[in-house]
């Protein structure tokens, strides 16, 4: 049966829920991308979760089970969310500040749109059910669905 088992790699990772419960734990995520060698990428997972994921605490070992629709913001380590960031060195970068949940998440973003579509709310429209906030050592992928408002507080340049 284990050959119908696909490979996966666990993450750290805090979940803000639109209850504002937070759910603490490691989150499994394939062990192959289709997008670049090595494993999948949390901005990648978060295009393909599945409606329902399973988060195991690091603490009591317990498995929560997190319906997709109730996350408003999956906070992971930076390093694990960090593909090939030398593609992204000549795009605009903008410090904003997101209210989602009842929660803000400030931190920069990386418009990696095309030329004359690099304003913060053509990054916004884009396709794709979540954005991803850089804020130092974290990254917070965010649902746009549960986003009120977003504040662009700075351009910061390259």
């Amino acid at each position: 049966m284990d050959d119908f088992r696909v490979p996966t790699t666990s993450l750290p990772a805090e979940i803000l829920c639109v209850d504002g419960a937070t759910v603490l734990g490691d989150i499994f995520l394939p062990a192959h991308s289709s997008r670049q060698p090595g494993p999948m990428l949390p901005d990648e997972w978060t295009d393909t979760m599945q409606a329902f994921f399973p988060v195991r605490s690091r603490l009591t070992r317990t498995l929560t089970i997190v319906n997709r629709e109730s996350v408003v913001a999956l906070t992971v380590p930076a390093a694990a969310n960090t593909g090939d960031d030398d593609v992204l060195v000549d795009l605009p970068v903008f410090r904003i500040a997101v209210e989602a949940g009842g929660a803000r998440f400030e931190g920069d973003i990386v418009v990696d749109m095309p030329m004359g579509h690099q304003r913060v709310a053509d990054w916004l429209n884009a396709p794709g059910p979540f954005i991803t906030v850089r804020a130092g050592t974290a990254h917070h992928l965010i649902q746009k669905r549960h986003v009120h408002r977003v504040l662009e507080l700075d351009r910061v340049l390259a």
